[in-house]
């Protein structure tokens, strides 16, 4: 009920000011910036985390320790949060999921090449 109310002012106010509307237009704009900075740095930290295990893992050609199921899940996981970012049209979650993926794969292939 209370969503109603609100589409109901804003619509209120939309037709009383121009000014208004251009605000609300304004605001919502900026807000989906800040949305988007938060997709990338989210992406960014997933990136990060793979990277130490990826770089151990071709160094020392030893993934004894890795579980082969849970990266099995991940990459999964991921493909699936890709594809919901692309159904949602949110490209920094789809672009550094990609990213996030192939560092996951790149760690499951050295699992499977090093069993």
């Amino acid at each position: 009920m209370r969503s109603k109310v609100n589409i109901i002012s804003i619509k209120r106010i939309v037709k009383i000011s121009p000014v208004a509307t251009n605000i609300f237009i304004f605001l919502a704009k900026k807000i989906m910036d800040y949305i988007s900075i938060l997709g990338y740095m989210w992406g960014t930290l997933v990136v990060i985390s793979l990277l130490p295990q990826t770089i151990k893992s071709r160094k020392t050609k030893s993934t004894k320790d890795i579980s082969l199921r849970k990266y099995i899940i991940y990459c999964t996981w991921l493909v699936i949060r890709i594809i919901y970012a692309i159904l949602i049209k949110n490209g920094p979650v789809a672009v550094m999921n990609s990213t996030g993926l192939v560092l996951a794969l790149s760690i499951l292939y050295l699992k499977i090449r090093y069993k």
